[in-house]
């Protein structure tokens, strides 16, 4: 099937289409398409206790009997070589999900990769730095017959000093197409 290709020159910019189509992406700013999403954390966020809170920009908002392949990577930086972060997850009721977590030690050499699951409890990423080092999680979550958020929490894992999730982490999602 041959597709028409359309020039922004053609595109009109008032005709309903148009903006309709504006609006309801500008309204929405996590959804670049459907069945895609990608967050990105504006600014940095720190954390002075060893108290899950949600992160203030990274979530996944999804509907009843969905699965989506979700990416995670913060940029993590702490004041402590002692003080690391504490990661966990909050998901509707029934909610499953599976991920590996990936990090980097003092001098950007892989150092720890394991498997992360629902039913573990919170996790804790040692890698005993200050300057920032990544993060990276990657896996699938699903729901059931709840919707709701698949929301990160982070604190300070343990010690003085301050954990900061700095600008520039992400949340990309793509949702499984037999989902949609």
């Amino acid at each position: 099937m041959a597709r028409a290709v359309i020039t922004n020159a053609e595109i009109d910019p008032e005709s309903p289409a148009t903006t309709g189509l504006m609006t309801k992406y500008r309204d929405n700013d996590l959804a670049l398409f459907e069945g895609h999403v990608f967050v990105k954390k504006p600014g940095d966020e720190s954390d002075v206790t060893d108290v899950l809170q949600d992160d203030d920009d990274l979530k996944l908002t999804m509907l009843a009997n969905q699965t989506w392949h979700v990416e995670i990577t913060l940029f993590v930086t702490t004041s402590n070589i002692n003080a690391d972060i504490e990661l966990d997850f909050t998901t509707p009721a029934g909610a499953t999900w599976v991920l590996t977590v990936n990090t980097t030690d003092t001098v950007g050499v892989p150092n720890q990769a394991y498997y992360w699951d629902d039913t573990a409890g919170a996790t804790s990423v040692n890698y005993g730095v200050t300057n920032k080092r990544p993060v990276v999680m990657q896996g699938w979550v699903s729901t059931a017959g709840n919707a709701g958020d698949f929301q990160l929490q982070w604190a300070r894992f343990a010690g003085a000093g301050t954990t900061t999730v700095t600008a520039g982490s992400y949340l990309m999602a793509q949702q499984d197409p037999s989902t949609m």
